[in-house]
Formats: structure tokens, sequence, C-alpha cells
């Protein structure tokens, strides 16, 4: 239902696939578009989180807030710390160890 004008969504106007259309198991759909890069959210997303559990506070301020239009504090360390993460392929304990 649309928030505001209490009726239906038009589910035509979306541009995802349906889960019915893909032939393999949803979980693979679903790794495969998280990790896409056509989804550059989740590795910004998820280095903001480690980076606020550490330092108290994320490069990108609120922290489940990665839109476009909330910039980050400091673009170019979130930039670089999202190509490390990604690089390492999303492994999130080499992403939180001491070096």
């Amino acid at each position: 239902m649309h928030p505001r004008l209490l009726k239906p969504l038009d589910r035509r106007r979306s541009m995802a696939k349906p889960f019915r259309s893909i032939p393999i198991d949803r979980r693979i759909a679903f790794d495969q578009w998280l990790t896409s890069d056509k989804n550059p959210y989740f590795a910004r997303s998820l280095v903001n989180r480690v980076w606020a559990n550490f330092m108290g506070r994320g490069i990108i301020n609120p922290v489940d807030d990665t839109r476009a239009t909330n910039p980050a504090s400091n673009e170019d360390l979130i930039a670089a710390l999202s190509k490390d993460f990604v690089d390492h392929h999303y492994d999130v304990d080499y992403l939180s160890a001491p070096s």
C-alpha cells in the first residue's frame, strides 16, 4: 500500500525481476544482487557500521542512512574502505581485524 495515497502500488513499475523467473536458489540470487557492482550501498553501509562500532560515530551519520543524498564526512575514506572490503570478497573479519 502507498503510505500517503492508501492504495495498492502498481507492481509493473518495479525494475527487479520477480524471484519466480530466476532458476536458481533465492539465497544465491539475493547474494548475487547484494554483492553486485550495481549495488554500491551494501559495502558502504557495512563499512560505515563497522567504523561506527569501533569509533562511536559513523563516517556517514546517522549510521543507517547511507542514501546518496546524505554525504559522508570523509568521502575518500569511506570509498577506500569500501573498495578494500570488496577487494577482500566482503570478509568482515578482515575489515575488523587489527593490521
